[in-house]
């Protein structure tokens, strides 16, 4: 695989959008285990309930807790990166026209060709007999200075 800047920085702004997705469903997560967990206490105080719906709701609050952890460590995880992306916007935005302005420099240099301005084609790229040189000699007998004078 051929090296490109554009790789690395489409990569960072892949993780910035990441870390940004990651916070988000962390967040909505973490509020819709904080809900359950609500239910399941209020169900304790009450509903009458029996030994076994007791342990069956004891053991789902363990995992809702469980739950809830992992994804406030993910929105702990990923707050300085939020915080850094809405403080930057105008950078973020930058970065992402700098991408577009290093692929249009790739793109172009990847497609680029090159017209011979004085070899024939059939010279150039082979298909021809050897090359002569067909340029016109300058009046100083072909090094483009006047009066003797190096260019």
């Amino acid at each position: 695989m051929e090296f490109r800047y554009s790789t690395y920085i489409k990569a960072f702004l892949d993780f910035l959008e990441q870390a940004q997705h990651d916070h988000d469903c962390a967040q909505d997560f973490l509020k819709e285990q904080e809900a359950l967990q609500q239910d399941i206490l209020h169900k304790f105080e009450l509903v009458d309930m029996s030994y076994h719906e007791t342990a069956r709701l004891g053991k789902l609050a363990a995992e809702a807790r469980q739950e809830r952890r992992r994804h406030k460590e993910t929105m702990e995880a990923t707050e300085p990166v939020t915080r850094f992306m809405s403080k930057n916007k105008g950078f973020i935005y930058q970065l992402k026209d700098l991408l577009g302005d290093v692929r249009k420099v790739e793109k172009k240099q990847k497609a680029r060709t090159y017209r011979p301005r004085v070899m024939s084609p059939e010279d150039y790229y082979g298909e021809g007999e050897q090359h002569e040189d067909k340029r016109e000699q300058c009046p100083d007998g072909g090094h483009g200075a006047e009066d003797g004078q190096q260019a």
